[in-house]
């Protein structure tokens, strides 16, 4: 089982921001790498003392931050890193063209005779 930290009752965070922050540790320092199944909820309420609501708060906390994914029947995994492309940048630059401006009404109207 990955090492994860602990929970610390003096800590004023609640236990299921305490349960995201040691698996988010995890994942950033590389514990767990990406399409790691983390472990399942049963452990974690074992690991950290904790009831299975506050783990599902803190997985779900995780996945907010895209950084996991579930897999209905397999668990919970991290997500890999998509790698960035910019396809469309220029569509939304500024370009310089004027947009064309509407005639007046006192100028589409057409003089008389």
């Amino acid at each position: 089982m990955v090492q994860l930290a602990g929970i610390d009752k003096a800590d004023d965070r609640p236990p299921y921001r305490q349960t995201a922050a040691a698996l988010r540790e995890a994942i950033n320092l590389g514990r767990l790498s990406s399409g790691d199944r983390l472990p399942s909820e049963s452990e974690l309420v074992k690991r950290y003392g904790v009831a299975r609501m506050t783990v599902r708060q803190a997985i779900q906390e995780l996945k907010t931050e895209g950084l996991v994914v579930s897999e209905h029947g397999r668990g919970v995994f991290v997500r890999s890193v998509p790698v960035v492309r910019r396809l469309a940048s220029e569509r939304f630059a500024r370009r310089g063209i004027d947009c064309p401006r509407r005639a007046s009404s006192s100028s589409a109207t057409a003089s008389p005779g």
